[in-house]
């Protein structure tokens, strides 16, 4: 619908139309003045209501559950080595898994 509006507008403004043959054509010149406030008086609700639904709609769109901030941070010990951090990460997502469990490595 909005061709239509903005359509009319232009149509309501026209100051100077084209006549040929005792038929309205084209439109030669319009109020510049009248265009300008019209066609913001049309857009600017448009814009409020899509504004309007976008908040609504990012108010109401569901939350990822975010992981609590233990599960997702690494040990503030500056003498863990990688591999100590990375088994209390998994420790801390996985409780079945522990330190007896995991991987023998030649550092072992």
């Amino acid at each position: 619908p909005g061709p239509l509006f903005f359509g009319a507008i232009f149509d309501s403004v026209c100051i100077l139309w084209q006549d040929e043959c005792g038929e309205r054509g084209n439109c030669w010149l319009y109020d510049n003045a009248k265009l300008s406030y019209y066609v913001t008086a049309l857009a600017m609700p448009c814009q409020f209501i899509a504004l309007l639904l976008f908040f609504l709609s990012w108010l109401t769109y569901p939350k990822k559950r975010q992981e609590s901030k233990e599960e997702t941070e690494l040990p503030n010990d500056k003498n863990a080595t990688d591999k100590d951090a990375a088994i209390e990460v998994l420790n801390a997502k996985n409780p079945i898994f522990n330190e007896e469990e995991s991987p023998k490595t030649d550092e072992d």
